[in-house]
């Protein structure tokens, strides 16, 4: 008994050692991105295979005294393509408590055991550990194909069509040491650069540079896969949010200061409407027509609930409300669709509370609770409600879940649909994207979405690139597929 007892210990000390390996593999292959990641996975399964193959045993397999009783390539080969059907929830690794021999799922599936003693074992069949393995090593190729796929391959269904270089944002005049996490995230990733405005009777999707005393203005021209800015003008504002309302006639751009300017500039920015945010510490801005009137209003959302309304008359912008939505809730971001839905906080999860705007304020009309936990921005699209969220802790410890891109349905159940990287905090390089806009571009009548994308290394976002993509219908299928089995087997 005393010996089982330390060939289990001896079992898990020699799975950590071994896994120690793959983290190493991982280290100096992670710079390299997804492919580095995939090398190493693949680099692992070799040394395993090999080393039991020829020796019986792993290195920590023989560091700890552990080898194989019956061992070649064809039974450790096997051995380690049926070890997924071990890690199902790590059951199979469990069922060494129980087995006489010690065998976990993949030592029964493949015809063999750690010795304990010199003496030959006939093996039971165990056809349901068999036929039980079996199962969870097809479920488990599923999840896991699913999940990577969706999350660390991620943006299944959306093809890019345009691509920037690499821009970079200034904090000059910026105190971002003593902020808290929404607050910095507000100044860095937060802050929204892109917008579809109407320049010379036709769409054109603008990108800022904010400077310290001055905002520049480039159109993006989209030129084979890649952007081009052209220069606009300029507007004597530093702006860190910027949206697009029809506001008179046209189409123009709207942008807040971190002073709390709020402006409108038309095509040639000239500026015609002008109005102070009274709201502290700004979360998004968003421009719709929330009356019905065919007029867009300017909303400003701030951190404590805050919500203020900026609608152009003939002549001059004006303040046409100033208070809470309605319950004393934390809202998160909120977008414009038959009123103003917005996203308040929950231990649960996310509620969506639906309000209506009539004679300068906010009626509440209904509520739902969803399983989101955590949106920095979402927009509405052809396919449903593309919500967003970038977690910055997670970012800077390479843990968790950093980066959110999901859609849901927009009705009463509110389902998510497709999910376009739920990305988890893996050891290796890649790119993390932000929602900035989701405008039908090239007048196709389809919507397009507008990624800000960093490295995941870039904790500040102070390097973005723009990327803008299409839905393709015919990948959102699989696409569909994978996320139910994510659901399902959750």
């Amino acid at each position: 008994m005393i010996m089982k007892k330390m060939t289990v210990i001896s079992r898990v000390a020699a799975y950590f050692f071994d896994i120690a390996l793959l983290i190493i593999f991982q280290h100096f292959l992670g710079n390299i991105g997804l492919s580095g990641y995939i090398l190493s996975l693949f680099l692992f399964f070799l040394y395993r295979f090999i080393t039991t193959a020829l020796k019986g045993a792993t290195l920590g397999m023989l560091i700890f005294k552990l080898k194989l009783k019956r061992y070649n390539f064809k039974t450790c080969l096997k051995r380690e393509i049926f070890r997924a059907a071990s890690h199902f929830y790590y059951l199979g690794y469990f069922y060494v408590l129980f087995d006489p021999y010690l065998r976990t799922f993949h030592d029964v599936m493949s015809g063999t055991y750690i010795e304990i003693d010199k003496e030959e074992k006939p093996l039971k069949r165990d056809r349901w550990v068999k036929a039980i393995g079996s199962i969870f090593l097809a479920i488990f190729i599923l999840k896991w194909t699913s999940n990577f796929v969706l999350n660390d391959a991620g943006l299944l269904g959306l093809k890019k069509i345009a691509e920037s270089d690499e821009y970079f944002q200034s904090f000059e005049g910026d105190n971002i040491v003593s902020l808290s996490q929404e607050e910095l995230f507000m100044k860095t990733m937060g802050r929204k650069y892109t917008a579809l405005i109407e320049a010379q009777g036709e769409k054109a999707l603008v990108r800022i540079s904010n400077k310290q005393k001055y905002t520049e203005v480039y159109k993006l021209i989209m030129e084979d896969s890649g952007l081009r800015g052209e220069y606009l003008y300029k507007v004597d504002y530093p702006l860190q949010f910027i949206c697009s309302g029809k506001f008179l006639n046209n189409r123009d751009l709207c942008g807040l200061s971190p002073k709390g300017e709020l402006i409108i500039a038309n095509e040639k920015g000239e500026i015609y409407g002008s109005e102070k945010v009274e709201i502290a510490s700004p979360v998004t801005m968003k421009c719709g027509d929330i009356n019905g009137d065919g007029r867009d209003e300017i909303i400003v959302m701030g951190i404590g609930g805050d919500a203020e309304v900026f609608k152009m008359g003939d002549k001059t912008l004006k303040k046409v409300f100033l208070g809470k939505f309605g319950e004393d809730i934390l809202p998160e971001t909120f977008y414009i669709k038959d009123g103003v839905n917005v996203f308040g906080k929950s231990n649960k999860g996310d509620i969506l509370y639906n309000y209506k705007f009539k004679n300068e304020r906010f009626i509440f009309n209904s509520k739902r609770y969803t399983k989101i936990k955590g949106i920095s921005n979402v927009f509405c699209t052809d396919h449903g409600v593309l919500v967003s969220n970038v977690y910055r802790n997670e970012m800077m410890f390479k843990r968790g879940k950093i980066q959110r891109l999901e859609v849901y349905t927009d009705d009463l159940n509110y389902k998510k649909v497709y999910e376009f990287g739920n990305r988890p905090g893996r050891p290796y390089a890649y790119m993390v994207r932000t929602l900035e806009d989701a405008e039908d571009i090239d007048n196709d009548g389809k919507t397009e979405v507008v990624l800000k994308t960093v490295g995941k290394d870039d904790v500040m976002g102070q390097g973005y690139i723009v990327e803008i993509y299409k839905f393709d219908e015919r990948l959102l299928k699989l696409n569909r597929f994978f996320t139910e089995i994510q659901r399902s087997l959750k």
